[in-house]
């Protein structure tokens, strides 16, 4: 909920991405980690791959967009 709040996206067009990110294999479904009911999505190693594609874009951005100081993402590897 928190997530999909953050993304200002509908529940349905989240759960179809989420759910294409998964038949892809970039990330697949456990069961949460506070022994809930829910499950959480995680990164496969096809979706681990992405991850530097993801710092080159974003890279690209900083270079070349007019306003980089308004890039509001913010990567992290809890690795």
């Amino acid at each position: 909920g928190e997530f999909q709040a953050s993304l200002g996206l509908a529940k349905n067009i989240l759960a179809t991405r989420l759910r294409t990110l998964v038949e892809r294999d970039i990330l697949k479904t456990v069961p949460a980690s506070d022994g809930s009911a829910y499950q959480e999505y995680v990164l496969t190693p096809k979706g681990h791959g992405i991850f530097p594609i993801l710092v080159a874009l974003r890279q690209w951005t900083e270079e070349f967009d007019e306003h980089p100081d308004e890039i509001a993402t913010i990567m992290v590897d809890r690795d």
